[in-house]
Parts: structure tokens; C-alpha cells; sequence
């Protein structure tokens, strides 16, 4: 390499922080999804099946690890809703949390209809409707409001994503505060009082019992009795955490607008602040074991850490595409999904 090369790299290097973009080599890897959709979720049992569903009723399946992807049908009056979340339980089911849009109605709902629950009990493409808790309505007369519960009564408040602790038990948050539990697998969701009004962006049960909500304005909640008491934490920031994620009773961390990362080790008695060195928006955070994490934000941003999120290395996979969703079976094979159909494997 001539003088004036090795100078023009090492001032390059020193503009960038040292990194030269295009030197390092990154372990992702692109596949084909043949759709355009903005995937919300990714979820896969093994190294070979997983789904992924997002926007315009996209929901794909693959059996050989993402190197081919098909599309599952959706009961034809939901073939354009938008495909919030997904989860897969260890007998084969799947519940699917979906929103409906302004313009494709289910004939006979009223407008206030805004959320639907999809359940495939055994992967066949039988599907059946989970039965969502809906607010009461204004004209409920005083005697029958005595009977219901009146908790987060707004026009059916979206759900945003959903976290199940086994095949029976689960949560879902959303807008204004909303929290909805199932204990039969996704048939029927009672509301649950977080005594919060803000939106909740994203859940995650450890257990049956311990369950936390990161949501608008640096909101973190928590139960410790499987959701019949919530309690808000201070978190320290006021950006908007839209994921969080705890790998046990007391480690955990959360990530959100403007490169914010927070993490606890004490079950969030105390949150303190990650250097991420990042001004663009972090959209998931998922952490393998106490020491290995990966953070995946808006154009195509991805950062990996292997000492517990104190230090960030950038291991985007080239794309301008903002990724959403994270998925890991363990530190060598994960996926994460994204806008534009987008879809990244880690790993061989």
C-alpha cells in the first residue's frame, strides 16, 4: 500500500471513530420474503421453522431456516390488516394480534372494532377468533356499568404486542394504557388496570407472575403478581422505550427513541443509562444470556454488545431499511425483520 493510501485510511478511520465503513464483516446475511410488507414480529422454535407477520396481512412460514418463505392465509376478511404480533407455543399453536384499518371492515363490526386475536390451535390453517375484551360502550346503562369492568374504557384501544409466560397465560399492551390477559391460550382477554394512560409499546412475561411493559415517555411497568397489581418505575429517561427484555428475575434492559438504552440488574430498583453513541431510534433490544445482546433500530441500524450493553459494536447489515424485530435461538443463529419485506439471518 503506497504512503498516500495508508494516510488517506488512517484519517478516514480517525473521522469515523475508527471504524471504516465496509471493513468489518457482518454475519447477516439477507433473505428473500417476496413481500413488501413492514414485519412487526419474528418468531422461530428451531433452526429450521419460523414465522414472521407484518403489514397488509403478511404472514410467512419457512421450513428450512429462511432460505425459502411462503405466505399463509389469513380467513379472507382479514387478508389486508396489519399483523401487530405473533407467538408459537410448544404444542405446535399459534395466536396471531392483528389491527384492523379504516377501510377494511369485517362486514358486520361496528367501527370501534379496531383489534382482532387469530388462533391456529395445532398449525393447520384452521383458524378460529380469539374473543379480545371490548370497552363498554357510552349508552351502558349506570346498573349494567356495576358489572363490568370499567378499566382503560377507550374506543377499543389497539394492541401492540402480546408475551405468553407458557401455552395457557399471556398479556397483551397497546394504546392508552390497555393491558388485556388471557389463562386459556389466546381464546378469551379480560382488561387489567395499569393505572397508566399512556401508549405501551411492548411486554415481556419471565413468568407466570412477573411481567414488564415499556411504553411512551420512558414508561416502564411491573407486576409481580401475574398482573393484578402494576406499579410504574422510574427509568431515568423520557424517550419513548418501545422494547424490553428481561433474561430473569432481576436483569434486564430496555431501548427506544433516540438511541436510548436503559438496563437494571436489580429488577428495576435502579435503571441506569447504556452509551450507545447513537442518535437514531432503537426499535428492539434482545439479550441471548447476561453478557450478549443485540439492539435493531430505524435505517437499517443493528449494534451487538458482549459485555452487557457498557460497549457497542455496530454490526449492521447493510440495508436502509428500519429494522423492528429481533429473534435469537442462541448466539450464533438469530433473525431480525424489517420494513420493505425485509429479512436478515445471523449466522450459516
Amino acid at each position: 500500500m503506497s504512503l498516500n493510501k495508508i494516510i488517506l485510511f488512517l484519517a478516514v478511520a480517525l473521522f469515523t471513530g475508527g471504524r471504516v465503513e465496509g471493513m468489518q464483516k457482518s454475519e447477516w446475511h439477507a433473505q428473500s420474503s417476496g413481500v413488501l410488507a413492514r414485519f412487526n414480529s419474528v418468531f422461530f422454535i428451531d433452526e429450521k421453522r419460523g414465522w414472521v407477520a407484518g403489514s397488509n396481512g403478511a404472514l410467512m412460514v419457512t421450513d428450512d431456516g429462511g432460505a425459502h418463505w411462503r405466505k399463509l392465509q389469513l380467513p379472507q376478511k382479514l387478508a389486508g390488516s396489519n399483523l401487530r404480533d405473533l407467538m408459537i407455543f410448544q404444542s405446535g399453536g399459534l395466536v396471531l394480534l392483528g389491527e384492523l384499518g379504516l377501510y377494511n371492515r369485517i362486514p358486520g363490526t361496528v367501527w370501534s372494532e379496531r383489534i382482532f386475536i387469530l388462533l391456529d390451535q395445532d398449525g393447520a390453517g384452521k383458524w378460529m377468533e380469539g374473543k379480545p375484551s371490548r370497552p363498554v360502550p357510552a349508552s351502558t346503562p349506570v346498573e349494567e356499568l356495576a358489572k363490568k369492568s370499567v378499566f382503560n374504557q377507550t374506543p377499543d384501544s389497539v394492541l401492540v404486542r402480546m408475551s405468553f409466560a407458557n401455552d395457557s397465560i399471556g398479556w397483551a399492551c397497546g394504546e392508552g394504557g390497555t393491558i388485556q390477559a388471557t389463562m386459556d391460550g389466546g381464546r378469551t382477554w379480560q382488561f387489567q388496570d395499569s393505572r397508566v394512560r399512556k401508549l405501551l409499546l411492548d411486554i415481556n412475561a419471565v413468568d407466570e407472575r412477573s411481567i414488564w411493559i415499556a411504553g411512551s415517555g420512558g414508561t416502564i411497568l411491573h407486576s409481580k403478581d401475574g398482573g393484578l397489581n402494576w406499579n410504574e418505575q422510574r427509568s431515568g429517561v423520557t424517550a419513548s422505550l418501545r422494547s424490553i427484555r428481561f433474561i430473569d428475575s432481576k436483569r434486564g434492559w430496555a431501548a427506544g427513541a433516540d438511541g436510548a438504552i436503559i438496563a437494571t440488574t436489580d429488577g428495576g430498583l435502579r435503571w441506569v443509562t447504556l452509551k450507545s453513541d447513537q442518535s437514531q431510534s432503537f426499535n428492539d433490544i434482545f439479550f441471548i444470556n447476561p453478557e450478549e445482546g443485540w439492539v435493531a433500530g430505524d435505517r437499517g441500524l443493528l449494534l451487538h454488545t458482549i459485555d452487557g450493553g457498557r460497549t457497542w459494536e455496530d454490526q449492521s447489515p447493510g440495508t436502509r431499511s428500519n429494522l423492528t424485530r429481533l429473534f435469537f435461538l442462541n448466539p450464533k443463529c438469530g433473525w431480525v425483520v424489517g420494513t420493505n419485506g425485509s429479512i436478515f439471518k445471523f449466522g450459516e
